[in-house]
C-alpha cells in the first residue's frame, strides 16, 4: 500500500513512530488532494471542452448549446474531484482511535462534497431552465416569467438538501430529524417570514400577472417610478427615471397599489387628462357676427347650421372645435373616448378638462403631443372671443 511505502522510507530519518504514522497520513493526504486538483482541471480544461465541442458541433438540440455556452459542465470536474477523495480516503490504514476517526471523516467530507456538487448540478439545470426560457420566449405574446417558480423550486431542494446533510451526519432519519424540529418551527416561521411571504407574494405576481422585468410602474406611497429589473422571491429590484436603484420587499406587491404602465404601452394608448381655466366673464352668447365667423371652421359649420335658430355661446362652439378637432388630429388613438368638458367653476373660473388617449406612449413623444395641443387651444381662443384666467399674485 501507499502509506507502508511511505512509511518505509521515512523510518530511516524518523524513530518515533506515532510521529512516523502522523506523517505518513499527511503525505497520503497531500497525495490525495493533488491528484484531486489535477483531476479537477483536467477534466475542466480536456474532457469538458471536448463535450462542449461536441454539443455545439454535432447536435442540433438548442438546449444542449446553451448549456455548452454557459459553461456548466465545469461543475463536473469537482464531482470527479470528490470521487478521488472518497477513493482515495481508502489508501489510509488507521492504527489508532485517532487516525481511525480522521478517516471517517475524511470519507463523510468526501460523500458531503459528492452530494453537494450534485444539488449545485440540480439547482444550475433549474436556472438554465429558466434562462433558456427567457432567452427563448421572452419576446413572445403571451409571454409568462417562471423565475419565481424555479427561485422556489431552488430553495425547496436546498432546504432538502439541508436536512439530508444533517441527518447525514446525526446518522438519523430524515423523518425523525423533521419531528425533532417542529418544535422550533415557529422560530424558523418568525426567522424566514419576509421569506415566506416573498414566496407567496412571488407565486401571486406569476398567476395574477402583476408584473414583469421591464415594466413600467408606479408606486405613489414609496415615490418609486422606473422600470423593473429583477423579482426575487426577496426583493424587487426597480430603476427610478433618476438613475437611482429602489428595492422593496416582494411581499409589498400584494398590499401596495402598483400602477402598472405597461399594458398602456400594449395598447398604444396614453391618456391626455388635463384643464385649463377659462375667465368666465367671457363666456357669452355669440353675436352673428362671431357666428359667421365661426362657420369658416368645417369642425364646427354642421353644428352652426343644423339649428339656425338656436342660440349658441362661444364656449359651447370651442368644445365641438375641440373635440372635432382632436378626432381628426393623427396621433390621437381613436378607439378609446375623446371629449372636452367642463370641471367645477370656482374662484379661479371654469376648468375646460380635455380628455383624450395619444397613440405616442413614450414619455417624451406623449409630453410633445400633449403641449402641441394645448399650444393651439390658447392660440385660437381669442378666435372664440376667450380667455384663460389669470390671477395675479399678491
Amino acid at each position: 500500500m501507499l502509506q507502508d511505502l511511505i512509511n518505509s522510507n521515512l523510518t530511516p530519518f524518523i524513530g518515533n513512530v506515532y510521529l512516523l504514522r502522523v506523517l505518513s497520513i499527511l503525505v497520503v493526504l497531500w497525495i490525495i488532494i493533488v491528484i484531486a486538483f489535477i483531476a479537477q482541471y483536467i477534466i475542466k480544461k480536456c474532457v469538458v471542452r471536448v463535450i462542449n465541442f461536441i454539443l455545439l458541433r454535432k447536435t442540433n438540440s438548442e438546449f444542449l448549446h446553451f448549456i455548452a455556452k454557459d459553461k456548466s459542465l465545469n461543475i463536473l470536474s469537482h464531482f470527479i474531484a470528490a470521487i478521488v477523495i472518497l477513493v482515495g480516503s481508502q489508501l489510509i490504514i488507521p492504527h489508532n482511535n485517532i487516525e481511525i476517526m480522521f478517516v471517517a471523516f475524511l470519507y463523510k467530507f468526501a460523500e458531503l462534497y459528492i452530494f453537494i456538487t450534485t444539488v449545485f448540478i440540480i439547482t444550475r439545470v433549474v436556472n438554465l431552465l429558466n434562462a433558456y426560457y427567457e432567452r427563448q420566449f421572452v419576446n413572445i405574446k403571451g409571454y409568462h416569467p417562471i423565475n419565481s417558480y424555479l427561485k422556489i423550486l431552488n430553495l425547496f431542494i436546498w432546504l432538502i438538501s439541508l436536512i439530508l446533510i444533517i441527518a447525514f451526519f446525526l446518522n438519523m432519519s430524515p423523518w425523525a430529524l423533521l419531528t425533532g424540529i417542529g418544535a422550533v418551527s415557529a422560530v424558523m416561521l418568525f426567522v424566514f417570514k419576509d421569506t415566506l411571504l416573498g414566496i407567496v407574494a412571488s407565486i401571486q405576481v406569476a398567476l395574477q400577472n402583476i408584473l414583469r422585468v421591464g415594466d413600467r410602474i408606479t408606486i405613489d406611497k414609496y415615490n418609486i417610478d422606473g422600470e423593473v429589473l429583477n423579482i426575487s422571491i426577496n426583493s424587487v429590484k426597480i430603476k427610478n427615471d433618476d438613475n437611482s436603484i429602489s428595492n422593496m420587499p416582494t411581499f409589498l406587491l400584494s398590499s401596495e397599489v402598483i400602477k402598472n404602465w405597461q399594458p398602456m404601452k400594449r395598447a398604444m394608448a396614453r391618456r391626455i387628462k388635463r384643464s385649463f381655466n377659462l375667465d368666465i366673464a367671457s363666456i357669452k352668447i355669440c353675436s352673428d357676427a362671431l357666428l359667421e365667423q365661426l362657420q369658416q371652421f368645417s369642425e364646427v359649420r354642421e353644428y352652426i347650421l343644423q339649428n339656425p335658430n338656436r342660440e349658441y355661446t362661444n364656449l359651447g362652439i370651442f368644445r365641438i372645435y375641440i373635440q372635432n378637432y382632436l378626432k381628426k388630429y393623427p396621433k390621437i388613438n381613436k378607439k378609446y373616448l375623446i371629449t372636452v368638458r367642463h370641471l367645477d367653476s370656482g374662484v379661479y373660473g371654469l376648468p375646460l378638462e380635455i380628455y383624450a388617449y395619444t397613440t405616442e406612449v413614450n414619455l417624451e413623444k406623449f409630453e410633445q403631443v400633449q403641449s402641441d395641443i394645448f399650444e393651439y387651444c390658447f392660440s385660437i381662443l381669442p378666435i372664440f372671443e376667450l380667455k384663460v384666467l389669470q390671477v395675479p399674485s399678491a
